[in-house]
Parts: C-alpha cells; sequence; structure tokens
C-alpha cells in the first residue's frame, strides 16, 4: 500500500472512530434525558383560571368561602354523591356550595369526577394521562393506580387532548380543594390526604353506561365521594326554562333519566342513575337556580344542586350473574377441558358471547376431586374478559397448576368446577378484613400471594389464615404483623357444579 492510500485510509479510520464517539454519546444523553422524563410528574396546568373563576389565589379563596359561609352542612351520613353545575362560577357558584358545603367533616379520600365533553367528540370515557392538576389554590394529585384499572376496560380511553380544555371537571376544582384541605391549619381524617379520579364523557350508548357503572361502582368505597357535573337547559326564558328543569329536577329525584329533560351532563346522570340504583341509593334535591338570578337576562341557563345517600353495595351483594350466566360459564370452563383433550391441547373456539361476559374482570377456575383441591389458576386483576379468563383459567387449573399433576382425562368426570368471579381489589387494613367475605391481597415490597373468601372455611381463625398466605407468599409466618406489610381485599362470587 504507498504512502496516499495509507495517508488516506488512516484519515477516514479516524472520523469513523470520532463518529462512533459523538453518537455514543449523543445516545446515552438522550437515555439520561428520557429516563428524567419518565421521572417526572406530568402536569395538567389550569386551562379556565380566569375566566370560568379567579387567577388570582386570594380573590378565588375568598370567592368560595363565600359561596360555602352562606350553606348549612346537614351533616348526612352515607353521602356517596352529589350533582353540582359548572358555569362561571359567578352564576353557579352559589348553587354548587349546597352540595359541596355537605362534603364538610365527611371521611373523604377519594374523589371520582365525572363530566361532559364540551370541546372534543369523544364516543367513550376519557381519561387523563397527567398526574397532577393544578389551580390557583394548588396542586391536586390524580389517582394513577385507579385510572390504569379503569383504562383497562373497552370503554375507557385516554382523552388529554379533551379533558385538557374541558371547563366542567375543571371548575369543580376549587371548591373541592378548599372543603377538603386542612382548616386553620389543623388536619382532620380525610381533609389531607385525597385524591382525583377525573372522568370526561362523550355520546357513549346506553350499552357502555350500564357497563361503566359497574365498573365505576367497583371503585366505590366508604371514603368516596362521586360528583356529576352538568348544567341544566341553556338559554330559554326563564318561566320555559323552569318547566324543562322541573323535568331533570324530577329524574334526580327518581333517579330515571326524562328524555325531555335538557341536561348537558345528560351521560354522567345516566350514569350516576344506574350507580344508584344498583345500590339503592336516595336522592335529595338542595337547590334550583338559573344564571338569570345574577345577570337579569331573559333567556337562562338552569342548574341545580343535589346529593345521593345510601349503603355501598359490592358487585357480589348485586348478584350480578344469574343461574342461567352461571350455568353457562361452569358449561364454558368444563367444555374448554373436553376440547383440549380431544383436540391435542388447543383452546376451544366460541362463535358468539354475550356482551356481559365481554367485561374484564379478575376470574379464577377451581377444581376438586373428591372434595379436594385438584387445581385452581387465575388472575386477580381485570386482565381479560370474563369468557376468556374462564376458559384460559380452566384450561391453566387443568394442566399447568405446578401443585399438581397434569389432569387426565378419565379424571374430569369425577371433578367439580367452580368459578370465583373477583370485585376490583382495594387497599385496606388487617381490621377491616371481613372473615369468610374477604379475598386476601399479602404484598410485601415484590413478594405477594392472595387467599380467596372460600380459603376461610377450611383455615381455623386469622392467625392460621394469615400465617398461611404468608408462607404461601414466600415470607415469614408472621408477615402480616410487619408494618411495611400491604393488605388488599376484594370479593367474589363464587359458584359450582
Amino acid at each position: 500500500m504507498n504512502t496516499s492510500l495509507k495517508i488516506i485510509f488512516f484519515t477516514l479510520l479516524v472520523v469513523a472512530i470520532i463518529t462512533l464517539i459523538i453518537v455514543v454519546k449523543f445516545n446515552i444523553g438522550n437515555e439520561k434525558n428520557n429516563l428524567n422524563i419518565m421521572n417526572e410528574k406530568i402536569i395538567r396546568p389550569s386551562a379556565v383560571a380566569g375566566s370560568f373563576y379567579p387567577s388570582d389565589k386570594k380573590e378565588l379563596t375568598n370567592q368560595i368561602n363565600n359561596f360555602l359561609d352562606n350553606v348549612d352542612s346537614k351533616n348526612y351520613s352515607n353521602l356517596r354523591a352529589i350533582i353540582v353545575p359548572h358555569a362561571g362560577i359567578i352564576y353557579s357558584g352559589q348553587t354548587a356550595a349546597h352540595s359541596f358545603k355537605q362534603l364538610e367533616n365527611q371521611n373523604i379520600r377519594k374523589v371520582i369526577l365525572i363530566g361532559p365533553a364540551h370541546y372534543e367528540y369523544l364516543d367513550k370515557f376519557g381519561l387523563s394521562h397527567s398526574d397532577i392538576w393544578e389551580t390557583p389554590l394548588g396542586d391536586i394529585e390524580i389517582d394513577m393506580e385507579k385510572i390504569n384499572i379503569l383504562e383497562n376496560n373497552p370503554e375507557f380511553i385516554f382523552a388529554d387532548s379533551a379533558i385538557n380544555q374541558e371547563h366542567s371537571l375543571e371548575v369543580q376544582l376549587p371548591f373541592l380543594q378548599t372543603i377538603l384541605s386542612p382548616q386553620s391549619g389543623i388536619p382532620s381524617a380525610g381533609k389531607n390526604d385525597w385524591q382525583l379520579i377525573p372522568i370526561i364523557v362523550g355520546q357513549v350508548k346506553e350499552k357502555e353506561i350500564n357497563s361503566a357503572a359497574k365498573i365505576i361502582s367497583d371503585l366505590i368505597d366508604e371514603e368516596t365521594i362521586l360528583v356529576i357535573s352538568t348544567d341544566l337547559s341553556h338559554y330559554h326564558l326563564k318561566s320555559e326554562a323552569r318547566k324543562i328543569d322541573q323535568k331533570c329536577l324530577d329524574s334526580i329525584e327518581n333517579l330515571e333519566f326524562n328524555p325531555e329533560c335538557e341536561a348537558c351532563g345528560e351521560i354522567p346522570l345516566k350514569l350516576l342513575f344506574e350507580i344508584g340504583k344498583q345500590m339503592n341509593w336516595k336522592s335529595e334535591i338542595l337547590n334550583y337556580s338559573d344564571s338569570g338570578d345574577i345577570s337579569g337576562d331573559e333567556e337562562v341557563v338552569g342548574y341545580v344542586s343535589a346529593i345521593l345517600t345510601g349503603e355501598i353495595k359490592t358487585s357480589i351483594e348485586k348478584n350480578e350473574y344469574s343461574e342461567e350466566d352461571r350455568k353457562y360459564l361452569l358449561k364454558l370452563a368444563r367444555d374448554t377441558i373436553e376440547y383440549a383433550f380431544e383436540n391435542n391441547g388447543q383452546l376451544m373456539p366460541l362463535n358468539t358471547v354475550a356482551d356481559k361476559f365481554k367485561e374484564k374482570r379478575g376470574v379464577f377456575v377451581t377444581l376438586h376431586k373428591d372434595e379436594k383441591l385438584r387445581g385452581c389458576i387465575g388472575y386477580i386483576e381485570a386482565v381479560e374478559e370474563i369468557y376468556k379468563a374462564v376458559q384460559n383459567n380452566a384450561l391453566s387449573a387443568a394442566f399447568n397448576d405446578s401443585r399438581f399433576n397434569s389432569l387426565e382425562e378419565k379424571e374430569l368426570k369425577d371433578c367439580e368446577l367452580e368459578i370465583s368471579i373477583l370485585t376490583i381489589p382495594k387497599k385496606t387494613t388487617l381490621l377491616e378484613i371481613k372473615p369468610n367475605i374477604d379475598g386476601v391481597i399479602l404484598r410485601q415490597g415484590h413478594d405477594q400471594a392472595t387467599y380467596l373468601p372460600q380459603v376461610w372455611e377450611g383455615i381455623n381463625g386469622p392467625a392460621e389464615f394469615y400465617g398461611s398466605l404468608c408462607i404461601k407468599a414466600g415470607l415469614q409466618a408472621d408477615c402480616y404483623t410487619d408494618e411495611e406489610t400491604e393488605f388488599y381485599k376484594y370479593q367474589a362470587e363464587v359458584f359450582s357444579e
């Protein structure tokens, strides 16, 4: 190789090495930047401060407190939901205060806020990716754990573009921050530690309303309040508006939506009514007004404030599945195992499936033989539609439970099949768990285990139950007494052949 070629070759080699170093450094820098972005919270800034309500913190605080001071708290027990308007608070704030005032001294740690979409078309229930929502009064933490549970269902999607500009949700936040925040620097139960679950509602069908109602009702516990945001009729003469709005007031009192009601929050109201009927809640109208009361205009927008009270029923207490439903699912499980024996382990295809079995839920399938456990596999979380979970877990319980040999075809006729359909697990304390009613998830760090509610029947008392559960999780038998151990409870609708 002559000298010129050597120089050219050497030059190219140097350039290649320098280029490689630059690329590597750039990629490392990008990875660090990406990690920083991942670690940062996503924040939704206020969209309507300065228009629907004051952007100045002091002015806003005074205005909200003035509204609340004009209303008495009735100290309702079992308060579950409120209905509030969402116009500029100068117009609808006083009416809204009638409902928000009732949250005073309530033990609330979770707010499910639901309002209609005004700015973008949606055909689903919309969720937010944001971890924090800002207002002039401070930051509100979003319960992303529950958001992710909701998003796991086909009725729910992330809709940040729509939700980030929506006023029907945001105008409620200063009231919530004021009434649920520490007063005079003295923390009280439920007033210093609450999270928000914001949901924006599009034009969804009746079927989706009913299924969403079931999903949301499973998130409701004793420390949850539902806040439904809606105005009533828009821009009718006051006398005509009152007649139309009376249809809405009657709807709220009866928990049955009247098509003549012109509420912009029609879908949120229908959703609330469905939940209320499932739970057997009672409603009460607290206040009605219209924009003309403030503006003096002849054409007005109607506003209502109302509350719902009652007990909380779990999905299991509501008897979701009829005898016919249960027989179908049990037959599906058995037929799926038989089909696998006859077709080299293949999954049995289905031509049609009823919509009620397309909801995602936690499902376990258990096999018993001679009254002894022969296999039990399932999902705690709602990761698959019910029919899919029944089929897959039936196969897993029969063939893939590591505690047992694979089921033989001749054994199937002697096996009794049992199906457990779970509610969504909720974080709890050891003292709040009810023996013979609650299934339990025990978690410490990365180690966890669960027992279904029916396991209580074969165990002699809570100490043995929790000790055995600790061992199942690979922990010491007394791990349930450790402060770092977390508990989650759920219920199960259990049925067998």
